[in-house]
């Protein structure tokens, strides 16, 4: 099991259903909370995974991450609400790097 770093809401105001809604986001995070994007994923309600495009855009004084870029998709249903997870997963390492952005 991994470690929930944050929860994304949304909500598609549309009446039809999106099979890969881009999302693109930025988030700031607490000092020392993350040092790397090579093990991040997105994880839905049902405890699916999807790799993430993560870029640590700024960061704190240790080194650890202030301002994190994510580029992911999003399958929507028409007029659903709800929330993924991003988080940070051991064994999910090499398949989230192939997605990660390096800079």
């Amino acid at each position: 099991m991994g470690q929930t770093l944050l929860t994304i809401h949304y909500k598609n105001t549309s009446n039809r259903a999106i099979a890969a809604f881009p999302v693109t986001q930025g988030v700031p995070l607490g000092e020392g909370a993350l040092r790397e994007v090579a093990k991040l994923a997105i994880r839905f309600a049902n405890g699916g995974l999807q790799a993430v495009q993560a870029k640590a855009l700024e960061t704190w004084f240790d080194g650890s991450i202030k301002w994190l870029l994510l580029d992911f998709t999003l399958p929507v249903e028409a007029t659903e609400s709800g929330q993924v997870e991003l988080d940070r997963r051991g064994k999910l390492a090499e398949f989230c790097t192939m997605a990660s952005v390096k800079a």
